[in-house]
């Protein structure tokens, strides 16, 4: 479990800081998208040739239909993801994700019949969610915008929600023989498809878009760069989600985000103040007393 966690904070942590780069230097949102989901699936597929990964699942109907609401929610969050963060920046999408464990908690009850968050869990979910907003307010000059620049960050919210209890329940009940990597390549392979047409619909992978597309040394380092931690965060998050409650796993992934801000802040140079910093680092406290 340890492991397990380690890997994915890993990986979640520098994830979002990467999209942002790569969004700085080409902002085709689906593109980006496109590449990171065919890497996942071209790693998985070139693994099981040579013998690195061992993949037992073939196709299957029954594993499709479980996979299939998990794919749509799956491309939504990341795609939100992507649009949240280019509309907006880092910390704003971290203050938002904060908001998540609250509402997982509650659907891990009502759905996944878990048992309801102690006192003492449901009191350190609050304090991440009061550290967070105090974080953006002690930076207001910076992050304070209209309400309609929030719509994204807001959907982000709900769609990942939602995605992290049907993620845990479409692993329980799908029952691959290879569960981790099985679900990153149900999950991935699914997603190229759908990705593709939503790029088409919202123009980014039409022709003209495509061929605006910047190709210098920094946009392809950054584009390389996201597409490995893509792959890496695709076993991590399957591993981490078997091993931990949805309420868990949503935990440790906001925790990690709080890392993606100080490093935000350090790649862009933007040092918050003082009581900033201690607004993350009560995040921190609380999340890890959580119970």
């Amino acid at each position: 479990m340890i492991k397990a966690v380690l890997l994915y904070s890993f990986c979640s942590s520098t994830l979002l800081v990467a999209n942002k780069l790569t969004t700085d230097h080409q902002p085709n949102t689906s593109f980006i998208m496109v590449v990171q989901l065919c890497a996942s699936v071209l790693f998985v597929i070139g693994g099981n040739l040579v013998g690195a990964i061992k993949l037992k699942d073939g196709f299957s109907w029954t594993i499709l239909k479980w996979y299939a609401v998990y794919c749509v929610t799956f491309v939504g969050g990341i795609y939100t993801n992507m649009r949240a963060v280019r509309e907006t920046d880092v910390e704003t999408v971290v203050v938002f994700r904060c908001c998540t464990p609250l509402v997982v908690s509650i659907l891990d009850t009502l759905l996944l019949a878990q048992p309801r968050p102690s006192a003492r869990g449901f009191a350190s979910l609050v304090v991440i969610l009061l550290g967070a907003s105090g974080f953006v307010a002690t930076t207001a000059t910076t992050h304070l915008r209209e309400p309609s620049h929030y719509l994204w960050p807001a959907i982000y919210c709900s769609v990942i929600s939602f995605n992290m209890v049907y993620g845990k329940y479409a692993m329980k009940s799908a029952k691959l023989e290879s569960p981790v990597w099985g679900a990153v390549m149900y999950s991935n392979g699914l997603a190229v498809p759908l990705v593709s047409l939503l790029g088409v619909f919202a123009g980014d992978l039409r022709p003209a878009a495509l061929a605006q597309i910047p190709w210098n040394s920094s946009s392809i380092a950054t584009l390389a760069l996201s597409s490995a931690l893509g792959i890496a965060i695709s076993y991590a998050g399957f591993n981490c989600r078997s091993v931990l409650s949805a309420t868990g796993f949503t935990l440790v992934g906001v925790m990690n985000k709080l890392v993606s801000v100080l490093l935000s802040m350090l790649i862009y140079r933007n040092i918050g103040s003082p009581l900033s910093i201690g607004c993350l680092l009560l995040c921190i406290v609380a999340g890890s007393l959580y119970k």
